[in-house]
């Protein structure tokens, strides 16, 4: 491998790259549920259609994103070194400076691309979501709390397009607020098992027996949010078919979670495969929401980024 090709492959891992389209997905829903109650219902257009800056608002989150994950690294060089040292930093493919550099650089992008949009409620999201992730940063190695920081993250990443595209109509009680929360509880839930990926103890069958459950609860719960959250709303689906849809996404996803999940019993290395499977669940998660709210071609866009999310995976290590 020559040397460019090794640098830009120790970045797509520092970035921890393959999980980015989830990501995207995360922005795409906020917008598309956004629009959908706000901008799209005021001129009969579909979020696509919206003006250039509003547009701003889906990068905002993915560039927060990256910056957090190569900050991540940054932050963790000294215990990448002991438990790691295949990465990119202690292996010496990208110095600490210049991850430290990066990091900074991508979060003060997306706190750019958010001034765009020219939504002040949005800018401070924006600003909340830029101080969560850096606080992550510094305290998840010592502070088991800190995963709460993490659900916030994925919460704000599609609220901060949500509020851009809702416009001035938008609320703190508005019921959009449903996607943010399932996208924060389904991550916290995720984050604690992500926590005890370098253990090579399998999970007692009991406890995944248990979770199991929980995890098919969740989708039941979070589609009936979904069409809930929804129903004051027009769509470009007919509402019956976009309800029976939706169900259908959240049965394939519980199913896809639950077989991820399972993974578990096979003890080490397990937990961080299943981490993997489960994140591709956050962008399957978006298309319930807006597949819900009559907009199947956004629920389509958040499909294709699950599978390519699933796809890279194999390719660059999603943890």
């Amino acid at each position: 491998m020559s040397e460019s090709r090794s640098a830009g492959q120790a970045w797509l891992e520092i970035a921890r790259i393959s999980n980015l389209p989830t990501v995207v997905s995360n922005s795409v829903a906020g917008a598309a549920i956004g629009a959908g109650a706000g901008w799209g219902l005021e001129n009969g257009r579909p979020w696509i259609f919206a003006p250039t800056a509003m547009w701003w608002a889906i990068a905002a989150a993915p560039l927060a994103y990256v910056g957090g994950m190569v900050l991540n690294d940054a932050f963790d060089a000294s215990i990448d070194a002991t438990e790691r040292p295949s990465r990119p930093i202690p292996s010496g493919r990208i110095t600490r400076l210049q991850a430290f550099a990066a990091g900074f650089a991508l979060l003060a992008l997306g706190i750019a691309a958010i001034r765009m949009t020219g939504s002040q409620a949005a800018f401070g999201c924006m600003l909340a979501l830029t101080a969560a992730v850096v606080l992550y940063n510094i305290v998840h190695a010592w502070s088991a709390a800190s995963v709460v920081l993490l659900a916030a993250c994925r919460a704000l990443a599609a609220l901060v397009p949500l509020i851009v595209f809702h416009g001035e109509s938008f609320h703190w009680r508005s019921p959009t607020l449903a996607l943010p929360g399932a996208l924060a509880a389904w991550t916290l839930g995720l984050s604690m098992l992500a926590r005890r990926e370098m253990s090579s103890a399998a999970l007692p069958a009991g406890t995944v027996a248990v979770m199991g459950y929980a995890i098919r609860l969740f989708f039941a719960i979070a589609c009936f949010a979904a069409i809930l959250s929804s129903s004051r709303r027009g769509g470009a689906f007919p509402p019956q078919a976009s309800i029976w849809a939706s169900v259908a996404i959240a049965f394939v996803t519980a199913i896809f979670a639950h077989l991820s999940w399972r993974r578990i019993r096979r003890g080490a290395g397990a937990v961080r495969r299943a981490v993997g499977r489960m994140i591709v669940c956050l962008a399957l998660l978006d298309a319930i929401f807006v597949t819900a709210a009559g907009d199947p071609l956004s629920g389509a866009i958040c499909l294709a980024l699950a599978l390519l999310a699933d796809r890279a995976q194999r390719r660059v290590a999603p943890t």
